[in-house]
């Protein structure tokens, strides 16, 4: 596994980049995991696509036959622009193979609609061998059904087994051991060490990750199994100290105090710190939607209902969404639980928590239509 600091200038990224594949080699049957963080999605694909063209055969051409872009919805028109141009590019036919023609446009998209890995995977069925199969923003995609032996703690511990299943499953198709696979996680690397170990775990699955800027989110992850060590044996204050020397904003660091006196079940300091957090901060939705849950845990349906609208605005997040509904229901909130079910629902059509609510409703509609006992 290649890690790079993110402070480093785009052209020393580029050079770290290009050294990773010098070195690793490319073949068939084989797949890149990309840790590059969330900038600009064509961007990412050009480094990508730069990357995979400098590879050529002994008469200077690439050994593609095509670069299939896999994209969620939300890439569709910078991606379609991208691929556009790059197939327009005066040096494509230098370095394509007259034989890979065939196959069409040499830089190909493929929209997926839902954030299912099943879509991914049925939409890769269609790429050509020795083809380049490439998935944008890989992290979002879900595995349906999918039942975790531990509640996941952060968010990485969701995207980072979809990511290594998702490998497993694209490498494992028929045509798998003849195309290569890279996927762009549109994040940083994981910080938690069983989750970095189990993105390299496999032979064929090579890394390279930038490390995650300090945050919040990254420092949690950081410390969180040596600060659940520390307070099973009562060490909270170690922990509110490395909390107030690390270099983080005020924000940042009250939100990790109130997580962790969640996890301490200490609710009163939760609430007192709940009550006093800016409804107006620069942070991510889902962090509006975890404070929202810490509330309802403490019994503050008013200010988790607060929180919760604050948090789904613009939220695409299935993991985020999921969190959300699951808040609404257990405040009793209806109205705002059908709001962001829908939403959920487009995204995953068949997750649990969607079906649960529409199999609630229905049994609503029936219950409310049927007559009176007549004994």
């Amino acid at each position: 596994m290649t890690e790079t600091n993110p402070d480093q200038g785009e052209q020393d990224i580029d050079s770290k980049l290009g050294d990773y594949h010098r070195k690793r080699g490319l073949s068939f049957g084989a797949a890149d995991v990309m840790c590059l963080g969330a900038y600009q999605t064509d961007l990412r694909a050009h480094r990508y696509s730069s990357a995979l063209l400098s590879f050529l055969d002994a008469n200077d051409q690439s050994p593609f036959d095509q670069f299939v872009f896999i994209v969620p919805q939300s890439d569709r028109e910078i991606m379609q622009a991208y691929v556009a141009e790059m197939n327009s590019l005066v040096a494509v036919p230098k370095l394509r193979s007259k034989q890979s023609a065939k196959h069409g446009d040499w830089f190909r998209l493929i929209v997926v609609t839902d954030y299912r890995a099943a879509s991914v995977l049925e939409a890769a069925r269609s790429a050509p061998e020795e083809s380049a199969i490439i998935v944008i923003d890989a992290s979002v995609f879900r595995t349906e059904g999918r039942q975790y032996t531990t509640k996941p703690s952060m968010r990485e511990d969701v995207w980072v087994q979809e990511i290594h299943d998702l490998c497993r499953e694209l490498l494992n198709q028929p045509s798998g051991k003849h195309r290569y696979v890279l996927l762009d996680t549109g994040t940083f690397g994981p910080r938690r060490p069983n989750n970095i170990h189990l993105l390299a775990s496999s032979k064929a699955v090579g890394v390279f990750t930038l490390g995650a800027p300090t945050s919040s989110e990254s420092f949690l992850a950081e410390n969180l199994d040596r600060w659940d060590e520390q307070l099973q044996n009562g060490e909270i204050g170690s922990i509110l100290s490395d909390i107030g020397s690390a270099k983080l904003d005020p924000d940042e660091k009250l939100l990790l105090e109130i997580q962790i006196f969640h996890r301490a079940n200490l609710h009163g300091e939760v609430l007192s710190r709940l009550k006093g957090f800016p409804l107006d901060a620069n942070l991510p939705g889902i962090v509006f939607v975890k404070l929202a849950q810490l509330a309802a845990d403490a019994g503050a349906s008013f200010l988790a209902a607060k929180h919760l609208r604050i948090g789904i605005q613009g939220l695409d997040d299935t993991e985020a969404l999921s969190l959300a509904a699951e808040v609404a229901r257990s405040i009793g909130d209806e109205e705002l639980e059908g709001m962001i079910v829908q939403r959920l629902q487009k995204l995953l059509p068949d997750h649990p928590g969607a079906l649960q609510f529409m199999l609630k409703n229905h049994l609503g509609r029936v219950s409310s239509t049927l007559l009176p006992s007549s004994h």
